[in-house]
């Protein structure tokens, strides 16, 4: 037989990249019916598991007596535990031929185990739905009939969206018919949603139903009253009264009393000391009886490196599951963040991280909401740039009663991009100043200030500093003034807001409509945001020769 006949049995398939097909002198075929096949591979390939139509045969490079007729070659090389490379083709290959192929493996993809968990996980997902599904079906059934706690489970699942789409609104149907039956629990969770749940807050409301309950002698309507005199909410702010309240709760056993206590001692609030020892000591209590707030607080001093010693990432992890698990959706966002920025030893995965944002905006979480319009506005988690869907979480969010949302808003008007495809992106609070030539001649700044002063009304020191640069500039409809920018930045500077420290102190540099020069008040602000780190504030302090 001669070459051109032996080159005339050999034909070969479409094949992956990296395909060779060469000729090896014939003394090398073997026996009829069969064939040589030779694989090659590069550094990269170099121990890759090679199977011949499904059976195992060796790691790359080897040589192989094959039969003749159609082959699949497939050589697979781990990454990791649930990534792998892969190399696969057909060729089809004549008795007495020799061939070879070089092993060129593909980029990292989910190994076959992992996509096997992963079904497996989806199946008992849908499983485990499909029951919820029914105990919803039954719980419907009782609660239609008079059964407070099936009244109570129902509202709880309308509350947690499990086995029913989420729903406030049937959530406070059945919380309001428990409570209508004398049930204190349903009296309690109808205080905690009006004071934490349900956008607009409705303080009055939550007042009303804690007191119900808390006659009843239920603990956490006790917290939760002491949670309203300590900030000030629905009645006129009493830290001594929250203190008691707070004290008689954590007597009972509540992780939320426990949890102000230490909140008090964090603050030196109520007639108690300020003591940071004591404060975490009833934080950790607080977290060993269940409350939420205090397991998140706890995970992030770890995350942050403030538990050295004690939890290690992956305890403070389980506190943030056990938070999820307690239906607490503040807990889902912290997750995504912790995906997102990879806390707590997790590795950074923009899909794990918006899968929880996800989450927790379907229960209503306004972080996330806010988290996820600041992923479409930055292009990041796996989403692409898009100014348009930004906004819409962002409204969101800020029908939620989230700050940061609102002061996103505003920036959007101030700039405005709102709607725009190119939107600039100030996702860590930067000033207006700080915008530079990208703010100069945009529209709707009245709509933006209007933004600035809700965020500002819940507590945000950015929302603050820009609308004392609003001030400053005379912006939104303001009259230029420096005494009242000077009032706005006091408010955010009151919050530990660098930026509006270094801002007083140029206020009092140059002076202004309403305010005196005084170089001396100029240096003490200066040297008050440079101690925070304020780059600005060094920078001043260095031209003034300090």
């Amino acid at each position: 037989m001669t070459n051109a006949n032996l080159r005339a049995l050999v034909l070969v398939l479409p094949v992956a990249l990296g395909s060779l097909l060469i000729d090896i002198p014939a003394a090398f075929a073997q026996s009829a019916g069969n064939a040589t096949l030779r694989l090659s591979c590069d550094d990269d390939s170099q121990g890759a598991e090679v199977s011949i139509n499904g059976k195992f045969r060796g790691e790359c490079p080897f040589d192989a007596v094959v039969p003749e007729g159609v082959l699949t070659i497939r050589a697979v090389k781990a990454v990791s535990s649930d990534q792998e490379r892969v190399f696969e083709q057909q060729l089809r290959i004549g008795a007495g031929t020799a061939v070879r192929r070089e092993i060129v493996l593909g980029p990292p993809q989910p190994s076959a185990a992992a996509r096997q968990r992963e079904a497996d996980a989806l199946r008992a997902r849908e499983e485990a739905q499909r029951r919820e599904q029914m105990a919803a079906q039954a719980e419907q059934q009782a609660a239609d009939r008079g059964d407070i706690k099936a009244m109570l489970a129902l509202a709880d699942r309308y509350t947690r969206g499990r086995g029913v789409a989420a729903s406030p609104e049937q959530a406070r149907h059945w919380l309001t018919r428990a409570a209508a039956g004398g049930d204190a629990e349903a009296m309690f969770r109808l205080g905690e949603a009006y004071e934490i749940r349900w956008y607009p807050f409705d303080y009055a409301q939550a007042l009303q139903w804690y007191t119900k309950a808390a006659a009843s002698g239920h603990a956490g309507a006790i917290a939760g009253l002491g949670a309203l005199y300590s900030n000030g909410e629905g009645v006129a702010q009493d830290e001594v009264r929250a203190r008691a309240l707070f004290e008689q709760a954590a007597h009972a056993g509540n992780g939320r009393g426990m949890n102000g206590l230490g909140a008090l001692y964090e603050e030196g609030a109520g007639g108690l000391p300020k003591d940071p020892a004591l404060s975490l000591s009833w934080r950790e209590k607080a977290a060993a009886a269940g409350e939420p707030r205090a397991m998140l607080f706890i995970a992030d001093l770890v995350a942050s490196g403030q538990r050295s010693g004690r939890e290690t990432p992956a305890q403070a992890l389980v506190l943030v599951h056990q938070a999820i698990d307690l239906g607490f959706p503040r807990a889902m966002n912290y997750l995504g963040w912790l995906y997102e920025n990879g806390g707590l030893g997790l590795a950074k995965d923009g899909r794990l991280a918006m899968d929880w944002y996800r989450r927790a905006a379907e229960l209503g979480e306004g972080r996330a909401m806010s988290n996820i319009g600041l992923s479409y506005q930055n292009g990041t988690n796996g989403l692409s740039r898009d100014s348009r869907m930004a906004m819409e979480w962002f409204v969101k969010a800020a029908a939620q009663g989230e700050p940061r949302a609102m002061l996103e808003i505003g920036f959007m008007y101030y700039t405005g991009s709102v709607g725009a495809d190119s939107t600039p992106a100030p996702n860590s609070g930067h000033p207006l100043q700080a915008l530079g030539a990208a703010a100069q001649g945009a529209g709707g700044k009245a709509t933006a200030l209007d933004w600035f002063r809700k965020a500002a009304d819940l507590g945000d020191s950015h929302a603050m500093l820009n609308i004392g640069i609003m001030n400053s500039n005379g912006e939104g409809g303001l009259a230029k003034s420096s005494a009242q920018a000077l009032e706005w930045y006091r408010k955010a500077a009151a919050k530990g807001n660098s930026d509006a420290m270094n801002n007083i102190g140029a206020v009092y540099e140059d002076g202004g409509p309403g305010v005196a020069k005084n170089p001396a008040l100029a240096l003490e602000w200066y040297s008050k945001a440079a101690a925070y780190g304020n780059a600005k504030a060094r920078a001043n302090l260095k031209r003034l020769g300090h």
